[in-house]
């Protein structure tokens, strides 16, 4: 776009000087031929004399010349008309080919150390409240599903319930258990002494 401005233009200095040229040219061209119909050609010749340069016969006026072609007006140009740059198009960015999603390789786990695995099942059934299956309670702690992981957690649970941590109601349930009452302390006798002797015993 820029660059059809700047011949715009160009084209625009050019045509003012053509017209500036032609303006000239016309201004003498009505000077001369404004003297010649003040003083006829033939009078201003001597008498008997004929000239017949150039092919013309005295009292003939010469013809118009042609106008040059650099002082004819050039066409002007519609900047509407005139045919648009197209853009170009915007290179699409390249797409890396998306990578297929790899399932990863399912390893046989080694499970839940028996500490933690304790800690973590004592917490889920405290929190919770109520019973739940073996294989419900191996989920919550994380441990793997697999049949034999499933059998270490309710042997584990079964060795809590043992220990009276937790509590085994129908098969393959488990709760925490209630916590016990607190034991009374044991009434201590209190003695009175008197000058070191015992007075009374409570």
């Amino acid at each position: 776009m820029e660059a059809l401005h700047a011949e715009m233009a160009v084209l625009r200095e050019r045509m003012a000087a053509a017209e500036e040229r032609l303006t000239r040219l016309t201004i003498t061209r009505e000077t001369v031929q404004s003297l010649l119909e003040d003083a006829p050609y033939e009078d201003a010749l001597p008498k008997g004399n004929v000239v017949e340069e150039g092919g013309l016969i005295p009292g003939q006026r010469p013809a118009p010349e042609p106008e040059p072609a650099e002082l004819r007006p050039e066409p002007q140009v519609d900047p509407a008309s005139a045919p648009q740059p197209q853009p170009m198009p915007r290179p699409r960015p390249m797409q890396k080919p998306k990578a297929k999603a790899k399932h990863p390789k399912r390893t046989p786990s080694v499970g839940i150390h028996l500490d933690e695995a304790v800690d973590r099942m004592l917490v889920i059934l405290t929190t919770v409240g109520r019973e739940m299956k073996v294989r419900d309670i191996a989920v919550a702690i994380g441990e793997n599903t697999e049949d034999r992981r499933i059998e270490t957690t309710r042997s584990r649970l079964k060795a809590l319930a043992k220990q009276g941590k937790v509590v085994e109601g129908h098969p393959g349930w488990f709760r925490i258990a209630p916590a016990r009452p607190a034991l009374e302390p044991a009434p201590v006798a209190a003695s009175e002494y008197v000058h070191g002797g015992v007075v009374a015993m409570k």
